[in-house]
């Protein structure tokens, strides 16, 4: 009756979206004098599962910055900065050293293992964390540490699209096999994130679950990004953020039911269940984001009226009347 097919857009936080993406500045007071100050900017971002991660979001933040000494490694200080009256602020100011300092950070806060070459954290899943790192350098020259902040975690979200006059509801969508815990590292020249020790899969009761706000189709072909609250919203607020890992064993599961706009007839309830493997995805990378479309094609039963035969020839005898 109907053909189900995934399809996959990976966006590498994209070529589309980099442009309207592109590093967001926000100008500080240098203090006269060689006094250690900070800048923070956001590379890549887009709209996460709980807020969206960008400079106007991390201007309301407490950001944690981790201080090493650039020739060996060694512990320097931790400083937090905030923003206000255009400027980000830690208190009280510190004389920038004669030396190069390395300063990390990562939003939520981690606790970080720091040395002159990175800095890395264990990170088990919560479900709801858009973790952001930085990593930059300063020195009695150049003591404004400019601070630019990349996703680390990957990001999932889905889309339906159906058939005119037939409504499709999905409900239950959850990702099973998807490992929760891990060890990330922030190279100290770029800031970005590579992960390691990659375990413990979530899996029956334990499973991801993607909550859909806005579950079902209009009655129209028009996608529907089931995250959102209103039809035809194309962003998604409700996506799911894992830490990058191969897409292989992770399995999605849902229930779909397909019935006419009246919602007086069913064509179709039933579970789903696919593994990644068999829609072609490798991995997930670190800031990117993955739409996966689930698509509907669905053969009605129709019919057509093709001609009306013309009537045969006269069938008969002749009756004489004597």
């Amino acid at each position: 009756m109907k053909k189900l097919i995934l399809g996959l857009a990976a966006l590498p936080l994209l070529a589309s979206l980099a442009t309207s993406c592109d590093k967001e500045s926000v100008e500080t007071k240098v203090e006269e004098g060689k006094y250690l100050t900070f800048k923070a900017t956001t590379g890549k971002h887009t709209i996460s599962r709980a807020t969206e991660t960008d400079i106007d979001y991390l201007q309301t933040q407490t950001l944690d910055i981790t201080t090493v000494v650039v020739s060996d490694g060694s512990p320097h200080d931790n400083y937090s900065i905030s923003y206000g009256d255009g400027e980000w602020t830690y208190s009280p100011l510190d004389i920038h050293p004669n030396f190069a300092l390395l300063h990390y950070s990562v939003h939520p806060t981690k606790t970080l293992t720091a040395d002159e070459e990175s800095a890395s954290f264990d990170y088990v899943y919560n479900g709801s964390d858009d973790l952001v790192a930085a990593a930059a350098t300063s020195t009695y020259a150049s003591s404004t540490a400019q601070l630019t902040y990349n996703h680390l975690l990957s990001q999932i979200n889905f889309a339906i699209t159906g058939a005119e006059n037939t409504i499709v509801t999905i409900t239950d969508i959850k990702l099973s096999g998807v490992n929760s815990e891990a060890t990330c590292t922030i190279a100290s020249g770029t800031g970005l994130g590579s992960w390691t020790n990659i375990d413990t899969p979530l899996v029956d009761d334990n499973a991801i679950a993607y909550t859909t706000s806005n579950n079902a189709t209009d009655g129209t072909t028009t996608p529907v990004y089931l995250g959102n609250t209103s039809t035809g919203a194309t962003n998604n607020s409700n996506a799911i953020m894992i830490i990058p890992q191969p897409a292989s064993g992770v399995t999605l599961n849902f229930h779909y039911k397909i019935t006419n706009t009246a919602n007086t007839m069913t064509y179709e309830d039933k579970d789903v269940s696919v593994n990644f493997d068999e829609l072609g995805v490798s991995d997930w990378e670190a800031g990117n984001r993955y739409l996966y479309t689930i698509n509907f094609d669905i053969n009605y039963l129709q019919f057509n009226v093709v001609k009306v035969n013309d009537w045969s020839e006269d069938i008969g005898n002749t009756y004489n009347v004597n």
